[in-house]
């Protein structure tokens, strides 16, 4: 059945989906599945006219409610309509009697009432005696909430990370799930179930730690606007965390926005404010005797010279422009509070192929606070300035971890360690 985009816009809500990034994307929705159209060409394709009407319009207004809609618009220049006189201020103009932008107007009408009904996932809700509550049911993929947060934090513990401590329950999550039923010789369901919930609890201690922000929490140097054009980052004299919030957030290996979930009210920039937060902070669990990255699960190994798992690692690896190399290499050196030497002719896609840049290090520095370099040139397994992006974005071809995951690995390795790169 042919329909322009302007009618689908109109007839099938717009909805994100849960645990994908789309940040310029949306999701249309309806008969034959969800597909996925950017959102310049939505708006392109909505000028066009319906295809297989001979009636121009069919949302054309009659001749005397047009008639009516100017009166109104005299009277109140804000009304397109009587009974929308809360829509957002560039909505509230006056009616027009063109078609072409009576037909945008309301189809950016529609788009943004679908959208707010289906903005997505409710806002998160976290409760410190839930998270704290060994007694729980089943979850899996699309679970959020406290349950969430008290396995990823139990996972942590057990040197599991699916990235952030953020109370979803993604893909990222589902692989570590996977991952520690396997280690622990459990059916490998990806779902937390009662078996995985019991080896989990194993770990007694509590999930969550109290906190009091100190002085030193509060010293910075905080750089709260960090430019994303590689040659102004090069200006900047250290890429340090933008606020206390960030800082305290990746300390406790969650988001901001857990972290706010779990403090409402919470001041940030206070000294003597006590707050609760995830109680994930371990120790290195040995060293690491091989470590194993996978191209087709996004993960990273390291494994011990008994063959016992160590550590498991949602990972961001490569890309379709830049693959991992796949190949058995060894690693070469370890550096913390590394500099960042760009030079945009090992980049495909530098819009200026002449440019370098030496950027200065800190936790938002692009390759995090860490870089363990690798026997191939120019690869590295490193950190990150965005923790919630590992293992749903791509890379340039090295292998990016959570800042803290990449610190963990850093301190199991040395020198020498074996690294295999496989599919």
């Amino acid at each position: 059945m042919r329909r322009t985009w302007r009618r689908i816009a109109l007839e099938r809500p717009i909805v994100r989906p849960t645990g994908a990034l789309h940040r310029d994307r949306e999701i249309v929705a309806g008969e034959g599945g969800a597909r996925t159209f950017s959102a310049a060409k939505l708006k392109w394709k909505a000028r066009l006219p319906v295809q297989g009407s001979s009636h121009g319009n069919p949302f054309q207004p009659s001749e005397t409610r047009r008639r009516q809609r100017e009166r109104q618009s005299e009277e109140d220049p804000t009304l397109i309509n009587p009974h929308i006189k809360t829509l957002p201020w560039a909505l509230r103009q006056p009616a027009c009697t063109s078609w072409g932008k009576m037909s945008l107007r309301f189809l950016l009408l529609f788009v943004l009432i679908g959208a707010e009904a289906h903005s997505g996932e409710p806002k998160l809700a976290l409760d410190a005696g839930a998270i704290n509550n060994p007694q729980q049911d089943q979850i899996a993929t699309g679970a959020r909430g406290s349950a969430v947060v008290r396995v990823q934090i139990l996972l942590d513990r057990a040197h599991f990370s699916c990235g952030p401590i953020d109370g979803d329950f993604g893909s990222n999550l589902q692989k570590t799930v996977t991952a520690y039923q396997n280690d622990r010789h459990l059916p490998a369901t990806g779902v937390v179930d009662a078996a995985t919930w019991a080896s989990l609890n194993a770990d007694q201690a509590p999930p969550l730690m109290s906190y009091i922000i100190s002085e030193d929490d509060e010293a910075g140097p905080f750089v709260p606007d960090i430019p994303g054009d590689l040659m102004k980052q090069a200006a900047l004299p250290a890429l340090g965390y933008t606020s206390p919030l960030q800082e305290l957030a990746e300390r406790f290996h969650t988001t901001t926005e857990a972290l706010q979930t779990l403090n409402p009210g919470a001041e940030f920039t206070t000294v003597g404010q006590q707050l609760m937060a995830p109680n994930a902070m371990t120790m290195p669990p040995g060293d690491a005797a091989t470590v194993y990255v996978s191209k087709s699960e996004s993960s990273v190994r390291a494994v011990g010279a008994d063959g016992k798992l160590l550590g498991f690692y949602v990972a961001t690896i490569g890309s379709d422009h830049d693959p991992l190399p796949i190949g058995d290499w060894k690693v070469e050196w370890v550096k913390r509070d590394p500099v960042f030497h760009y030079d945009s002719k090992l980049f495909w896609d530098a819009k200026k192929p002449d440019q370098t840049a030496v950027i200065q290090p800190g936790p938002n520095n692009p390759v995090g606070v860490v870089w363990i370099d690798l026997s191939k040139d120019h690869y590295g397994i490193h950190g990150t300035p965005n923790a919630s992006l590992v293992g749903h974005a791509t890379s340039h071809g090295c292998i990016r971890l959570t800042n803290w995951d990449a610190l963990e690995l850093s301190n199991m390795v040395k020198p020498g360690t074996p690294v295999t790169l496989q599919e």
